[in-house]
């Protein structure tokens, strides 16, 4: 993991939203699609911020936020690092900062992708053929 840059692991396929945009809207799209977070960005594609679809959900749920309000009531400063940073610095800096996922953007602070904790595990795990064949009873 020391060489691996962000770049070399993160999601490209992302799934972005306005702020906006209708929470119980944005939500329905990103599950939709089989993503777990909303990603927000503004018109120029600069990141606002990255919110867990099961922390919304679970809002929704407890009637903490409504499916009508728009996401721009729910947003913090957004985590962020670039593309070319080590995966360990990623990693260490989702850690101090409790987040499990951070958005990847250029100098401009645009989004260029999404860093998860699955893809950092992805990038340090065997493939599963690998790991299937480790199970088998030989």
């Amino acid at each position: 993991m020391t060489g691996l840059r962000v770049r070399d692991v993160m999601s490209r396929d992302v799934v972005t939203v306005r702020p906006d945009a209708a929470i119980g809207t944005a939500i329905d799209r990103v599950l939709r699609r089989g993503h777990t977070h909303l990603v927000v960005v503004d018109d120029d594609g600069v990141l606002v911020d990255i919110v867990s679809a099961h922390l919304l959900t679970t809002a929704l749920m407890t009637r903490l936020i409504e499916r009508h309000q728009p996401l721009s009531d729910v947003l913090a400063d957004p985590a962020a690092i670039r593309a070319g940073a080590r995966l360990h610095e990623a990693a260490g800096l989702m850690m101090a900062l409790s987040v499990d996922a951070l958005g990847v953007v250029d100098r401009q602070g645009r989004l260029v992708g999404v860093l998860t904790w699955a893809d950092i595990g992805r990038s340090v795990a065997p493939p599963l053929t690998v790991r299937a064949e480790r199970r088998a009873p030989g």
